[in-house]
C-alpha cells in the first residue's frame, strides 16, 4: 500500500512539474515519459514512477538554467530511456499479471452483459470465455507494442504507421473475438435459469458499485452506471419475456429509449470525470 501511495505521490508531482516546461520541454518530456511507461509493462512501476519523477526534476532545473531537453539528455532520449529500464528492477508475477486480470476483465464483463441481454436463461459458453481472453491479452500487448515503437520514429510516419497498426490489431482482436462467438463448441455450457441469472447478475453490479466507491475510484463511476443501465435492460427483457408481459413493439421502443437515455447521461458523466482529472 505504501508503495502504492508513493507511486500516485510521484506521478501527481511529475505532473505539477510538466506544467512549469516550456513548449518545446513539454513536448520532450512527454514523448519520453510516454516510451518510458508504454515499454515498462513488465517492470516495477514504482520504481519507474519515481525515476520519471527524478527525470523532470533535472529537467526543470536545467530549464533555469536555460538549457533545452534535447541539449541537456542528447540526441537519443530513447537509448536514455532503453538504458534506464536496462537498469530497473522486473515487476513481480503479481504486478505483471495486473493489466492481464483488467483487460480479460473488462472483455468479459462486456460478453457477459451481452449473454444476459439475450432472451431465455443464461447461457455461458467457458471456452469461449477462455479463448476470448487469451485473445484480448495478446492485443493489449501488441498495443502496447505498437505505441512504444512508434514514439521516435519520424513524426509524420510514426502516426500513419501507428495508426495503420493499431487498427490492424483491434480489427483483428474484433474479427478474432467474433469468429471465436461464432465458432467455438458448445462442450462447457453453463446454464443459469430466470430468476437466477438476474439475481447473479445484479449481486455482481452491486459488488462493483461497493468496490468502485469504497476505493472512490471516480473516474470509473460512469462505467459503472452504464453497467447498470445494461443490467436493467436485460432485468425488463427477461421479466417481460418469462411473464409474457407487454406488446413486443412496444417493449422494444421503450428498451431502445432506456439505452439511448442511459448513453447519453453516460457521456455527459464521462465528460465531466475527464475535466476533473
Amino acid at each position: 500500500m505504501a508503495n502504492k501511495q508513493e507511486t500516485t505521490y510521484w506521478r501527481e508531482q511529475t505532473n505539477l512539474i510538466e506544467q512549469q516546461f516550456n513548449e518545446k520541454n513539454r513536448q520532450f518530456f512527454d514523448d519520453f515519459r510516454s516510451y518510458l511507461l508504454l515499454s515498462s509493462l513488465f517492470y516495477d512501476e514504482h520504481k519507474v514512477t519515481e525515476q520519471v519523477y527524478a527525470i523532470a526534476m533535472d529537467l526543470l532545473e536545467a530549464q533555469t538554467h536555460g538549457e533545452e531537453a534535447q541539449h541537456y539528455f542528447g540526441n537519443d532520449p530513447k537509448g536514455v530511456a532503453d538504458e534506464l529500464l536496462a537498469n530497473t528492477p522486473k515487476s513481480n508475477l503479481k504486478e505483471r499479471l495486473k493489466l492481464a486480470y483488467l483487460a480479460v476483465g473488462i472483455s468479459w464483463g462486456i460478453k457477459f452483459i451481452a449473454d444476459f441481454t439475450n432472451q431465455g436463461p443464461l447461457v455461458l459458453n467457458l471456452l469461449d470465455y477462455l479463448l476470448t481472453g487469451l485473445v484480448t491479452v495478446l492485443a493489449v500487448i501488441g498495443i502496447f507494442a505498437i505505441i512504444s515503437k512508434t514514439i521516435y520514429q519520424k513524426k509524420g510516419t510514426s502516426k500513419v504507421i501507428r495508426f495503420g497498426s493499431l487498427w490492424l490489431v483491434v480489427s483483428g482482436w474484433i474479427g478474432l473475438s467474433l469468429l471465436i462467438n461464432l465458432l467455438t463448441p458448445n462442450w462447457w455450457l453453463l446454464t443459469i435459469a430466470f430468476p437466477f441469472d438476474v439475481v447473479l447478475v445484479g449481486s455482481l453490479l452491486v459488488a462493483a458499485i461497493v468496490f468502485v466507491v469504497s476505493r472512490k475510484e471516480k473516474a470509473f463511476y460512469p462505467i459503472v452506471f452504464l453497467l447498470g443501465v445494461f443490467v436493467l435492460l436485460g432485468c425488463l427483457q427477461k421479466a417481460m419475456a418469462f411473464y409474457h408481459i407487454g406488446d413486443p413493439s412496444w417493449m422494444t421502443g421503450g428498451l431502445l429509449t432506456l439505452l439511448v437515455v442511459g448513453f447519453l447521461i453516460f457521456l455527459w458523466w464521462t465528460r465531466r470525470v475527464m475535466k476533473k482529472q
